[in-house]
């Protein structure tokens, strides 16, 4: 029985030493040489055989005896395959730079590189000669009309000096007009230097009455005359006499109407009232005759008549 003990701890020894060995040393080798079997202890004395007892319950294992001493190393077995690559090492040192070998070839021409940045503005140089005059180029679009600019005032006049120099677009009173310098001038208005803005204007003149034509009475333009049931106005200075191309006809006497039956006589009647005097407009160029009642007779219009008048007068 403790011999089978022994060899059962011898056992387990191996089996324990073989399993660190893994551990330790990797997968195992070829197996070595079986060394020498160790001598074997003294047997000891054997107890007395005690009364056969029933079979009591099997006891635990006890725990594994101290482990024995490793043997000798076996032969190294072939080598296995190639484990996979380990991961790059950290670089090593920078070496010493060696010789400078010899110049190569040029090689082809590379990249252009990004610009760089723009260095301080230059001296400005000499100005270049003028260059050939272009061709004109084609007219443009038609811009838009611009914004309307502020009405332009002329220039404030003033009286014309005799021998004083009057620039461009100076404006003068002279001569009973109104002239501008198309230039600087030393001549007198009017001439070829000088635009006419206002022309002096003639003596205005107004009808007046003159009561009943008579040969030899003075008569100028615009005097009203009775004559032969009608009236007549000069068209002008010493008209002539009457009928005559110095005289236009403004009111003549109708002509005679039937002869209706006559009437009862009535009782005499005041006399008729005559044309006192004249009213004159002056802007719309109308005479009204102011009778001697105080009644105002027909408006004459002789607007056309001072027209006429001018006409021949120029």
């Amino acid at each position: 029985m403790h011999a089978a003990a022994a060899t059962l701890r011898g056992e387990v020894f191996e089996l324990v030493n073989a399993r660190l060995a893994l551990v330790k040393n990797g997968e195992p080798g070829a197996p070595g040489a079986q060394g020498e079997r160790g001598t074997q202890g003294e047997q000891g004395i054997q107890g007395e055989q005690g009364p056969a007892g029933n079979a009591g319950p099997a006891g635990e294992t006890g725990p594994a005896g101290p482990v024995g001493a490793a043997g000798e190393r076996g032969a190294e077995g072939a080598g296995g395959p190639a484990g996979p690559a380990g991961d790059i090492g950290p670089a090593g040192p920078i070496g010493l730079t060696g010789e400078r070998g010899a110049d190569g070839g040029t090689g082809p021409q590379g990249d252009i590189g990004l610009a760089g940045p723009a260095g301080d503005p230059g001296t400005p140089g000499a100005p270049g000669p003028a260059g050939a005059r272009g061709e004109i180029g084609e007219r443009g679009e038609k811009g838009d009309i611009g914004e309307r600019g502020p009405i332009g005032l002329l220039p404030i006049a003033k009286l014309y000096e005799p021998g004083a120099v009057h620039y461009a677009a100076q404006v003068v009173a002279h001569g009973g007009g109104l002239w501008q310098a198309s230039k600087d001038t030393g001549q007198a208005p009017p001439h070829t230097d000088w635009l006419c803005l206002a022309r002096p204007g003639l003596d205005g003149a107004s009808p007046r009455v003159r009561g009943t034509y008579s040969d030899g009475e003075q008569y100028r333009g615009l005097d009203i005359v009775a004559f032969n049931k009608g009236s007549f106005i000069a068209k002008r200075d010493n008209p002539g006499p009457i009928p005559g191309d110095g005289w236009q006809l403004l009111t003549a006497h109708g002509g005679k109407g039937e002869k209706g039956v006559q009437g009862p006589r009535g009782d005499r009647g005041p006399s008729g009232p005559g044309i006192e005097r004249w009213l004159i407009d002056r802007k719309s160029y109308i005479a009204k005759p102011v009778l001697t009642d105080g009644s105002e007779g027909a408006a004459l219009d002789l607007r056309d008549l001072f027209e006429q008048f001018q006409d021949d007068a120029g």
